[in-house]
């Protein structure tokens, strides 16, 4: 499990009740109904286009516990569409041949999958792989991934990103980590819920290759104050540089900030790869 080290006040708070969830909750708990289309989508499409994990079978074989012999929701829900379990984010395995010398990225909190897909078609260099809790919105992404012929680039996952890049993602595999738009979880009291904090960094020391960049996009300007302490006082101190971001293309939060008059505040931070994370 990943651990935390510099300055106290920007780590999370308390332990998350959750048993595989030792943080709280990054992302607001959103009870939207699948539409008919959706579900058909979930049922008919995550099986070739999704990436489905089993919290306590990865667990226990990291720690060498043996079988799991559990039957809890991952392993329920991957059997329901046909979805292979995975116990590592394996982008050799997820796209063979065809991710071969490509760039991988991976993008925490796609929402409805605009910014994925878009990303996809652009990078033809790149194989991406994205984590959304929001069933509605994998559901809109494997049917964009579907309609748009990018099943040979594109995976998603029904998953909270930090929980994927903790238990799954292996060492000094990944190129470039998106995080566009996550909750702002407005006022201090409740900083330590946000997407970018210590966590996530000391999470991209170990996933990311050197060199590898993580970009994060915010419309909500104490969020964007908040990145810029957690790497002030957190990350530059470790080694991380600034850079440019990953391109970011137009999605629903974007245009929604655009017409309120907010400005969307772009960052990249780049991984040095010097961190000892053995």
């Amino acid at each position: 499990m990943a651990t935390l080290d510099g300055d106290a006040s920007l780590a999370p708070r308390s332990r998350g009740r959750a048993l595989d969830r030792p943080w709280h909750k990054t992302y607001l708990d959103r009870r939207a109904h699948a539409s008919k289309a959706q579900k058909r989508a979930l049922r008919e499409l995550y099986g070739a286009h999704g990436v489905a994990f089993d919290a306590r079978e990865a667990r226990r074989a990291r720690e060498g516990r043996g079988d799991a012999g559990s039957d809890d929701g991952a392993s329920r829900r991957a059997r329901e569409t046909d979805a292979a379990l995975w116990t590592t984010l394996d982008y050799d395995a997820l796209f063979g041949a065809r991710g071969a010398g490509r760039r991988r990225a991976l993008e925490v909190g796609f929402g409805m999958g605009d910014n994925l897909l878009s990303s996809a078609a652009a990078f033809e260099d790149h194989v991406f792989v994205g984590c959304e809790v929001h069933r509605p919105g994998v559901a809109q992404a494997l049917m964009g991934i579907e309609a748009r012929g990018l099943g040979e680039r594109v995976k998603v996952s029904r998953a909270d990103g930090l929980w994927v890049l903790d238990a799954y993602a292996t060492a000094r595999s990944l190129d470039e980590v998106a995080c566009h738009f996550p909750d702002p979880w407005r006022g201090e009291s409740k900083a330590h819920r946000r997407l970018v904090n210590p966590l996530l960094f000391v999470l991209l020391e170990r996933a990311l290759r050197p060199g590898g960049r993580l970009s994060v996009a915010t419309d909500d300007a104490e969020y964007a104050e908040h990145v810029r302490r957690v790497f002030r006082d957190f990350a530059q101190p470790r080694g991380w540089a600034r850079c440019d971001a990953f391109a970011r293309f137009d999605s629903k939060y974007s245009l929604k900030a655009s017409e309120e008059g907010r400005e969307c505040v772009d960052f990249g931070f780049r991984f040095p790869g010097s961190i000892d994370v053995a």
